[in-house]
């Protein structure tokens, strides 16, 4: 538990920090630690693959990166696990 809970405080980290540098220009280090959140949350995942913060994490990196179709997916397994999970209803909205 304590692993995962770090786990999801260092996705949710590079998450941010990556969008912040893509938005100031810097595209290949924001890319690189998008890709980082993403092998975070894999890590993750594998711990309990029943939480849906994990799922909308990866979504919103996929979906700067450009991937929505895996971005689509990682939103419907959040669904799954927490079909009233507020974050995974904003970032659908932003997927359509």
């Amino acid at each position: 538990m304590e692993r995962e809970n770090g786990d999801r405080t260092n996705a949710t980290h590079l998450e941010g920090v990556g969008t912040f540098k893509i938005a100031a220009g810097n595209y290949r280090k924001g890319i690189a630690d998008l890709t980082r959140a993403i092998a975070t949350c894999n890590g993750a995942v594998l711990l309990d693959e029943n939480e849906a913060i994990l799922y909308t994490l990866r979504a919103h990196a996929y979906w700067k990166l450009g991937d929505l179709d895996r971005a689509r997916r990682d939103c419907d397994r959040a669904d799954i696990c927490d079909p009233n999970h507020v974050e995974v209803q904003h970032l659908r909205t932003e997927l359509r």
